[in-house]
């Protein structure tokens, strides 16, 4: 049987070969078993996130597969999530009822607002940021 081509055309000849290319072509995630949640920026910031099962939140850059960032010490898993308009900050919801403000200039949490009773379900940034709209 002939050897099945990648991609880029190139053949391969082991298992451990396509199992490299695989693994190259998928992206990392943190610790978790399982996303919870996901949201990619606008088009032109090239930025994409997502939140696991352990309460840990990856971002990539759209042209790598490595994380370009983890941002960690949520109270408890995400289940949205939005970006502002530059893709600066992160906003995540969690099923705590909890809303996470995130710097992505510094991979820092920037602050907490706390006020639903149940899983925070929606969440908006808007008007430059001066406004954050969130449902649960």
């Amino acid at each position: 049987p002939q050897n099945p081509k990648t991609p880029r055309g190139f053949k391969m000849n082991t298992n451990l070969e396509r199992k490299q290319l695989q693994k190259e072509n998928d992206y990392q995630v943190g610790t978790g078993i399982k996303f919870t949640c996901a949201k990619m920026g606008s088009p032109t910031c090239g930025i994409i996130a997502a939140g696991d099962d352990q309460k840990n939140i990856t971002v990539w850059r759209l042209t790598n597969t490595k994380p370009k960032m983890q941002l960690s010490g949520q109270s408890s898993d995400a289940n949205t999530m939005t970006f502002n308009d530059d893709a600066t900050k992160l906003f995540t919801g969690t099923t705590g009822g909890v809303v996470h403000q995130w710097d992505l200039t510094t991979s820092a949490e920037v602050t907490r607002y706390k006020g639903h009773l149940t899983t925070v379900t929606a969440l908006h940034s808007a008007m430059n940021d001066s406004l954050l709209v969130t449902g649960s």
